[in-house]
């Protein structure tokens, strides 16, 4: 299950209240308030919330209703899934004749900046795998080959092909603005060359690791050709590497 942090919560508050003209409250898993334009009731229990969860349908609760609950207000509570888990619930304070038109817009909105923050988790924690198998592999420990080989299936990566190791280093002096440089162009690389795995080995050194095609040309001469358009492809993405 998505676990919504206070941090994203918030984000949805302040742009959903960019908006619309009502209070937004974006409630955990439990009902309980993560985030709210109105700060004095964050971490308070929300029963309207509570209710959305349950039925895991819109709970809209006018004055009269809001009396009998706990930390209530009038308004509507909508469930928020995101990839087909419960994961908490969005709230608009006001009475539900007015505030019943924005319902549909918050929800949209609040699940689609949550499956965004998922999508980034994966491919952050996917990238940590990818570089963490380079990083074991240049280390070139046999009793650990057969393990990096089922690692190596996971990854779709074919180990009875010729494996190519490319090393890039920036000039940069400064340690920091080299890292900041290497993180960028992971990422370019990535969006480029999907298939291409790449391993910070220092603040301004990276390992690309490449499998080259099943073709009737010598491997040393598809790593010729390899090298020429990754050199060409790292010029292009940033000022002055070497490879």
């Amino acid at each position: 299950m998505i676990d919504i942090s206070p941090q994203l919560a918030q984000d949805i508050v302040t742009r959903t209240m960019r908006i619309i003209p009502f209070n937004v409250n974006v409630m955990d898993a439990r009902g309980v308030i993560l985030a709210s334009g109105d700060a004095s009731r964050v971490g308070a229990l929300h029963d309207g919330a509570l209710l959305a969860l349950g039925r895991q349908a819109t709970v809209e609760v006018d004055g009269a209703a809001a009396a009998r609950m706990h930390g209530a207000r009038p308004g509507i509570n909508l469930p928020l899934v995101v990839g087909g888990q419960l994961c908490g619930a969005v709230g608009l304070s006001g009475e539900p004749d007015a505030v019943r038109q924005f319902g549909e817009l918050v929800r949209l909105t609040a699940e689609m900046i949550l499956e965004q923050a998922s999508l980034a988790g994966e491919l952050q924690r996917d990238s940590r795998h990818r570089e963490a198998f380079v990083l074991n592999l240049i280390r070139d420990e046999p009793g650990d080959r057969p393990d990096l080989q089922a690692w190596a299936r996971r990854l779709g990566l074919d180990f009875t092909r010729v494996q190519v190791v490319f090393l890039v280093q920036l000039d940069e002096d400064d340690g920091d603005a080299a890292l900041s440089s290497l993180q960028s162009l992971q990422l370019a690389l990535l969006g480029r060359e999907p298939g291409l795995l790449s391993a910070a080995t220092g603040t301004d050194e990276l390992v690309l690791l490449d499998v080259l095609d099943a073709e009737p040309v010598s491997a040393e001469q598809q790593a010729r050709r390899r090298h020429q358009a990754l050199g060409t492809l790292l010029r292009e993405l940033c000022d002055t590497p070497s490879a």
